[in-house]
């Protein structure tokens, strides 16, 4: 599904819940993790944040939809206790965040 199609499709009146229980995934959006290539040099699994993220961490992720070239959003580590977050649309920054926040395992409060 394209961009522009994924964009018309929001304009439908169906009802999100009523589409859940019908199983009915046309005005969902289902992102997933990019699986991480093996790198001989390093001996790990590794992810290609073209230089935005340069600490490894399990708290790494790139989230794609079909296409694994098109990045919908990156988190990753940057400095002992700093991360970065780069998101596009049909992301929100808000729903970016909250998605980077339950990537964090330190509990607050």
């Amino acid at each position: 599904m394209t961009i522009s199609e994924l964009g018309s499709q929001r304009r439908k009146k169906t009802r999100l819940l009523k589409s859940t229980r019908l199983a009915n995934k046309e005005m969902m959006l289902v992102f997933s993790n990019k699986e991480p290539k093996w790198n001989e040099t390093v001996q790990a699994y590794v992810l290609n944040f073209n230089g935005r993220v340069d600490q490894a961490s399990v708290k790494n992720f790139q989230l794609i939809m079909g296409d694994e070239n098109y990045i919908f959003m990156q988190f990753g580590k940057v400095g002992k206790n700093d991360f970065n977050m780069d998101v596009q649309w049909p992301l929100s920054i808000f729903q970016a965040f909250t998605i980077s926040l339950s990537s964090i395992d330190k509990k607050f409060g």
